[in-house]
């Protein structure tokens, strides 16, 4: 139980929190907290005290919760929004002393009534991802969250507003992202064609493929690749920052041939681009031996996907 006075980070800048430090893999879980927001956290010497300047909680005004609705308040500082919901455990992180943040359950949990579906599943695939985002792409000590658990949590909350749309998204989102980049081409490629995608049956990010007999003709254990269709044995490869060593890549990818699977590598101008990422979608969905439809809403539905996540139109 922590003390009085106590601040909690919240929202969106709770997410870019949790998505652009490696903190909160490393932050002790709390159940509760008496008071998320005290009077010492509304003064200046407060504010400064809790360093609410810190880049890592996004643009200002940075978002608290508080549990007390005479508490709610906005300036050019700080936002406090109140919340009367009874959180389930596990719900805040204790950052430090008074100071904690939003869980990742949490913070999904309470984007769901400020995003789009796309956007909520592109929000949960990064939180169960193995990466943040530093001033580059770093790998996590730890994973914050999966999408079973964030699924778990929102069932602890029935009365959540935007709740069932945040279930729906959950059925979109995966697993071991490695980048946002790869969240966004998951996303684009395998979400249903109704939403503007391509329904492509890939399932499971960053999926190891072992070498088993061959290890020592390959000198190594596995490969790993960006995105699986693990029945079909065919994977996308993003050829983005990560990926630079084209020879190795190439030695890779022979390798994986001769392990039955077939590769298809994503240039990042493909990505974006709407209609080389079409053209793209088309020649794997050929492969697989699938036909995509377009319905007649379809162009519409496709360049508002792209918009909501932030790709090219």
């Amino acid at each position: 139980m922590a003390r009085a006075g106590n601040i909690v980070i919240a929202d969106e800048s709770a997410l870019h929190l949790l998505l652009h430090s490696d903190l909160a893999a490393r932050a002790e879980s709390s159940d509760t907290i008496e008071s998320p927001l005290g009077q010492l956290a509304l003064t200046t010497q407060g504010m400064t005290g809790f360093n609410l300047d810190n880049r890592l909680y996004g643009e200002h005004p940075v978002k608290l919760l508080v549990n007390d609705a005479a508490q709610r308040r906005k300036s050019r500082a700080i936002e406090c929004r109140y919340s009367k919901l009874e959180f389930p455990p596990g719900s805040f992180l204790r950052l430090r002393d008074g100071l904690y943040a939003t869980s990742p359950e949490l913070t999904y949990a309470r984007m769901a009534d400020r995003c789009s579906e796309a956007r909520l599943a592109e929000i949960a695939t990064a939180l169960s991802g193995r990466y943040y985002l530093a001033d580059k792409v770093r790998d996590r000590s730890g994973y914050l969250t999966s999408v079973s658990q964030l699924r778990a949590y929102l069932a602890q909350l029935p009365s959540l507003r935007g709740g069932a749309k945040a279930c729906r998204a959950l059925d979109f989102a995966m697993d071991n992202s490695g980048s946002p980049m790869e969240g966004k081409t998951m996303l684009q490629f395998c979400m249903p064609k109704r939403r503007g995608a391509f329904h492509l049956p890939f399932d499971c990010m960053n999926y190891d493929i072992r070498t088993g007999k061959t290890r020592a003709f390959y000198e190594q254990n596995e490969f790993c690749v960006d995105l699986a269709a693990r029945s079909l044995k065919v994977a996308i490869e993003f050829d983005g920052d990560v990926h630079l060593d084209s020879s190795k890549d190439k030695r890779r990818r022979n390798a994986l041939m001769a392990l039955g699977w077939t590769v298809f590598p994503l240039e990042k101008d493909v990505l974006y681009s709407p209609a080389k990422t079409e053209q793209f979608a088309l020649q794997v969905a050929k492969f697989m031996g699938l036909r995509i439809q377009r319905q007649n809403s379809w162009d519409e539905a496709y360049v508002d996907l792209r918009r909501q996540l932030d790709l090219p139109v």
